[in-house]
């Protein structure tokens, strides 16, 4: 006699649909993104520190020469 099988898994462990669903981590993407904006915030200070620094040094030179 030929045993049909069935199309569906018939254990539970197979189901797939019990497994707990792990929560979405907000707050580590809050923190994470609040570390990168201030990363990119001290970035763009030290750019505009170092122009401004090159900016008088730029205009001290030139009081120089008068």
């Amino acid at each position: 006699m030929t045993q049909i099988l069935p199309m569906y898994p018939t254990r539970i462990q197979d189901l797939g649909t019990f497994t707990k669903i792990e929560p979405i981590p907000y707050l580590r993407t809050m923190i994470i993104a609040a570390m990168a904006t201030g990363f990119l915030g001290l970035f763009a200070a030290c750019a505009v520190s170092v122009d401004r620094l090159a900016e008088v040094e730029k205009r001290l030179a030139w009081d120089a020469r008068v």
